[in-house]
């Protein structure tokens, strides 16, 4: 694949080895020392990091490409919510980003750029332009006054790039994408849903959620829900409840959430015996709930409580878990000695423990622009998550965040199985489809134009892959893929390439957990409350 050379001036050592490996990662570009910019030829390519006003001059002079810092010293990172970072209507600037307002964490020494007549202002923090392209005499630069970040050793370029806090590296990802555009990999499309935890089949409702009505406005106002619903719920499904969910699957679905949905279950320290157990039941109980209604649950796991430990991860993979879903934050917290890569956070989904994906998710809430706009221009699912309370008030609260989403563009509402399946890079060369995975299983259909597909080159660590082409809906036998390699395909077909450690145990062989009353009584107590809840009269809007 092509790399476009980035000239650092005066030193990479001032980008940062974990800045500078992850944006090597996320976009198709080498980083190259430039300690004297009078070496460079027009049109190359320079991050101009020495601060210097007359750095910018000799940039000029010499025609070329430029994204020019103006302050080297980065402040602490705060969590603190700060100024709403205000991004203008230019062309320059990526459709997803636009006219957008989006609130900001608080950016410690942040100066406004020195704006100049041919500025056009890109971004502003509050009411200071931090963001400008500047037309030179020669070329054009993007300025920058936003420092980039100096990490401290817990952090990754993602504490820098999420949809919290983003102005000292987006400015640069976006200049990267630029200037490689036409490069690289290209990412899935716009991906979507909502997740609430712990709904269940027993009745038309649950707690403040009522499907029909959710059902009527997700129809409405384009979008789809995700129920993390607990195996332990698995008895009793309503008649009228499962034909909605049968007639909707545009609309619903339904996914796993833990297992008796006890405190940490997933968070606790077991032997590998012990999580097999506890997930090979959950797994039981998921298909006696399909058997049951003829509904099918998608094979992804919300860890109770977002409490996920490494040791749970390599059993989910095996039973055939594809993937699970939590917060970034929540992973890195349940598991404080893992080494995260330095492109934590910044894929389409967390591939951990021979490749066990994880989509990351967000809050709901009425302030959550920042993680839907990230989400999608880093290519991840939009997956936004709440529990039954949030719509105690009505569903405004969907329709709201379901219309900034549309906003973005074509967006796909599906569930979190499709989202899975759909994770994965692309690039043509040729007649040839070049497929990076990014989960356990992923399915695609050969464009007109492709005669053959190759697995991309794997990292270490990375999983082996098996391709399943499906000719007329059926299988063939499983062919071993070989990274690099082209296997021949037919335009049209469908294929399926699964990881080699994806459902390698089988879950009706794995001695069951035991069924402890304490965590069906806790259970059967927290729905009571949750249902008891909606019952109650609520407040009058002003």
């Amino acid at each position: 694949m092509l790399l476009q050379d980035i000239y650092v001036h005066p030193s990479t050592d001032l980008l940062g080895r974990e800045v500078m490996e992850a944006l090597s990662e996320v976009a198709p570009v080498r980083f190259v020392n430039c300690p004297k910019l009078a070496e460079r030829n027009r049109n190359d390519v320079v991050l101009s990091l020495s601060g210097e006003e007359q750095a910018l001059t000799e940039i000029s002079k010499l025609g070329l490409r430029a994204f020019h810092v103006t302050n080297k010293n980065p402040g602490a990172r705060s969590e603190a919510m700060g100024e709403a970072v205000r991004f203008g209507k230019s062309e320059q600037l990526d459709k997803l980003f636009r006219r957008r307002t989006i609130p900001h964490q608080v950016v410690a020494n942040l100066t406004p750029v020195g704006m100049q007549a041919n500025d056009e202002v890109l971004a502003r923090y509050g009411e200071q332009p931090f963001w400008v392209r500047r037309q030179l005499a020669n070329s054009a630069a993007h300025v920058v006054s936003a420092p980039l970040p100096k990490l401290a050793d817990e952090e990754r370029p993602f504490d820098y790039l999420n949809g919290y806090n983003f102005v000292q590296l987006l400015p640069l990802l976006h200049f990267l994408r630029e200037v490689t555009v036409g490069m690289g990999w290209t990412r899935p499309p716009l991906r979507a849903c909502f997740t609430f935890d712990d709904p269940n089949l027993h009745w038309s409702s649950y707690g403040f959620l009522s499907y029909r009505e959710l059902i009527e406005r997700a129809k409405q106002d384009r979008f789809h829900v995700a129920f993390a619903t607990v195996p332990l719920d698995a008895w009793g499904p309503n008649g009228s409840t499962v034909d909605l969910f049968k007639e909707n699957p545009g609309q619903i679905s339904l996914l796993v959430h833990g297992n008796n949905h006890t405190r940490e279950e997933l968070g606790q320290a077991r032997t590998p015996e012990g999580h097999l157990r506890l997930l090979a039941q959950s797994l039981r109980r998921v298909e006696k709930l399909e058997q049951a209604t003829g509904l099918q649950v998608d094979r992804v796991m919300v860890p109770p409580h977002e409490a996920l430990v490494d040791g749970a991860l390599t059993a989910l993979l095996s039973l055939g878990f594809e993937g699970v879903s939590l917060t970034p934050w929540s992973l890195r917290y349940w598991n404080p000695k893992r080494e995260w890569p330095c492109t934590f956070g910044l894929e389409s989904a967390e591939l951990i423990d021979g490749g066990c994906p994880m989509l990351s998710r967000y809050k709901l809430t009425n302030a959550c622009d920042g993680p839907i706009v990230m989400s999608a221009y880093l290519g991840a699912p939009i997956v936004l998550i709440e529990h039954h309370e949030a719509v105690a008030g009505g569903l405004d609260l969907l329709t709201r965040a379901a219309s900034v989403i549309n906003s973005l563009g074509d967006v796909q509402w599906c569930s979190t199985g499709q989202m899975m399946r759909s994770n994965y890079l692309t690039r043509r060369e040729n007649g040839t489809l070049w497929v990076k995975p990014v989960a356990a299983r992923v399915e695609f259909k050969v464009p007109q134009d492709v005669s053959s597909i190759a697995l991309a080159t794997k990292d270490a660590g990375d999983p082996d892959f098996l391709i399943v082409p499906k000719r007329r809906g059926i299988k063939s036998a499983e062919i071993p893929a070989v990274a690099g390699v082209p296997f021949r395909v037919g335009p049209g077909e469908t294929v399926e390439l699964v990881s080699s450690k994806l459902g390698k145990v089988d879950h009706r062989q794995v001695e069951t957990a035991d069924l402890l009353i304490a965590a069906l009584s806790r259970r059967l107590l927290c729905e009571t409350r949750d249902r008891l809840a909606a019952l109650k009269p609520r407040p009058r809007r002003a």
